[in-house]
């Protein structure tokens, strides 16, 4: 009896979540790492004077010492645009590209315990997603969709601790794109083209 011998490919996918909020991480802290202000962001956090994180990583106790940017999302739904997802057809193998856009909510709230330094700061990443369009484009965001300044919020943290948040808002877009084999094509591919007793 001839066993089949399928073909193992490794593979580390990207997942959307992670593809979001690395760019919109490493873009912002690109961006004032380069800002020759107070507000200049650095790696070493006795160094920078603003943070940027990722929702989960905030501590609210840190406001006291460095302004905060925290970032969080919303929910990840599927945007179609073409006719059954198709982008292109192979004609002589029938492989198809397919292509889906997905939408997803964005807050980032800037945090900070002066409320004039809170606005300033959600107004330099309110320009930032305004002006920088195309980089974020190139770096795997599809589009940046009406981005919103927000209003300034004072929050109590507890009966002591009161501090400043001003969000800024905006739905990002990103693609998704597969390729479907005919089912012929397929288990060619799987099974070992050198063992040819099954074929």
């Amino acid at each position: 009896m001839t066993m089949l011998k399928p073909k193992v490919q490794s593979f580390t996918p990207k997942f959307p979540v992670d593809r979001i909020k690395d760019t919109v991480l490493s873009g912002m802290q690109a961006f004032f790492g380069k800002l020759n202000s107070r507000f200049h962001w650095d790696s070493d956090e006795k160094e920078t004077g603003v943070m940027i994180v990722d929702k989960y990583a905030l501590n609210l106790e840190s406001v006291d010492r460095v302004p905060i940017i925290a970032t969080s999302r919303g929910p990840i739904t599927k945007l179609s645009r073409t006719l059954d997802d198709i982008k292109s057809i192979n004609m002589s193998t029938g492989d198809k590209q397919r292509m889906d856009l997905l939408q997803c909510p964005l807050n980032i709230g800037c945090y900070s315990k002066e409320g004039l330094d809170s606005e300033r700061l959600a107004s330099i990443v309110f320009g930032l997603f305004l002006m920088f369009r195309e980089q974020f484009r190139r770096n795997d965001l599809w589009d940046v969709i009406n981005p919103v300044l927000g209003e300034e919020q004072i929050v109590k943290a507890d009966s002591e601790i009161e501090y400043s948040i001003t969000p800024v808002t905006m739905t990002v877009l990103i693609s998704e794109s597969w390729i479907t084999q005919p089912l012929a094509a397929l288990l060619e591919n799987i099974l070992d083209p050198f063992d040819k007793s099954v074929r």
